[in-house]
């Protein structure tokens, strides 16, 4: 199953979990984008009459260093991250950054933080293979990446 959620920040967000994208599935993507547009709001006031559609890309947890692989067919991200368990207090790093994986160049510092906390971040690129660097010491970190993809109107 996918999941897909409409959001607008000034009224909050509305989700629906769908399967694999059949004629009847898009037509109620399609709905929820029409029902949103037709209230006369946009989620992305850059681009009037626009919808905002985010699916869950994956959730990872864990202590110390990692990498995780990630494609992406809009390079916009939404991503929440939260570190817990410093030991010995004081002492905890947490650093996320988002690497291409097709040069290995960094492209954005996304968390840079000491100690327990948490904290949320837009990511906006172009679409490629990603590689989200974890860079922690002394504490336990979660990590959740959600892709957005923006839908104009003139797509419907």
């Amino acid at each position: 199953m996918s999941g897909f959620e409409v959001s607008d920040p000034r009224i909050g967000y509305c989700s629906a979990t769908v399967g694999p994208l059949s004629a009847g599935r898009v037509a109620v993507l399609f709905l929820l984008a029409t029902f949103t547009i037709d209230c006369g709001r946009s989620s992305d006031p850059a681009v009037p009459g626009s919808v905002r559609l985010t699916r869950p890309i994956g959730s990872w947890q864990g202590k110390g260093s990692r990498t995780i692989g990630v494609p992406s067919d809009s390079g916009r991200f939404r991503i929440a991250w939260q570190t817990r368990d410093e030991h010995p207090a004081g002492s905890g790093t947490f650093r996320l950054t988002v690497h291409s994986a097709v040069s290995g160049r960094p492209i954005q510092v996304v968390a840079d933080h000491r100690g327990e906390g948490s904290g949320s971040a837009e990511f906006d690129d172009d679409p490629r293979p990603y590689n989200f660097m974890v860079d922690s010491a002394h504490v336990e970190w979660s990590l959740t990446v959600e892709e957005v993809v923006i839908v104009s109107a003139s797509d419907r």
